[in-house]
């Protein structure tokens, strides 16, 4: 009986001290940065930028969909492959880019 009563005294305790130490950060509000002019400028000009890699990526399988087009040199192949991996990897950055921009700019 006598351990109960004291358990509940140090849970109690624990408990206000858990409180005291919540509140101060709760209330501060973490504040992000803004977006400078080039970021914004640079947001503005993602969407462009994604479409025009979206299209030659599509150019790239187009060619590379033609019957004749393995009839080629492997140097023509590999420069081509080189092409589209460039491009898919542009294209992933750009998308990354603009999903970091866009959350800082909410």
């Amino acid at each position: 009986d006598d351990w109960i009563r004291q358990r509940s005294k140090q849970f109690t305790a624990a408990l206000c001290e858990q409180e005291k130490t919540k509140q101060p950060a709760s209330n501060s509000t973490v504040r992000r940065p803004k977006l400078s002019f080039k970021e914004q400028q640079e947001l503005a000009a993602l969407p462009a930028v994604i479409e025009r890699l979206e299209v030659e990526i599509a150019q790239i399988h187009a060619t590379m969909a033609q019957p004749d087009f393995y009839r080629q040199t492997g140097d023509v192949l590999a420069r081509e492959k080189s092409r589209l991996q460039n491009a898919q990897l542009r294209l992933a950055d750009a998308f990354s880019r603009w999903e970091s921009l866009g959350q800082a700019d909410s």
